[in-house]
């Protein structure tokens, strides 16, 4: 069985930590937003010089729609599609309400 009939998604390439700057450009989204979220969520954010860094699994933990965001987005740049980060476009939400995570 495929790990899509199973709900599963394959995760960014695996690296011990990613930087904030790397999984914001995987996210289409802006690193200082991204940062933000983490923190608010309590993901533990690793200080390397003038960069952040985080574990994957810390997300995957503590923030599991985030997590199955960027399973997504990495799974669809793999397959050679776009994600509309390849021209600076953001996706938007449709609605104006805000979207919250929390944890649980």
């Amino acid at each position: 069985m495929g790990s899509h009939q199973q709900g599963l998604r394959e995760p960014p390439e695996l690296r011990a930590v990613y930087s904030v700057g790397k999984l914001a450009r995987i996210g289409n989204v802006n690193a200082d937003l991204l940062r933000r979220l983490l923190r608010s969520n309590g993901v533990a954010l690793l200080r390397g010089g003038r960069s952040f860094y985080v574990a994957l699994s810390d997300i995957q933990e503590k923030i599991p729609p985030l997590w199955e965001s960027l399973c997504l987005t990495e799974e669809i740049r793999r397959a050679g599609g776009r994600t509309g980060g390849e021209r600076g476009h953001v996706a938007r939400k449709a609605s104006s309400d805000p979207v919250r995570i929390s944890r649980s």
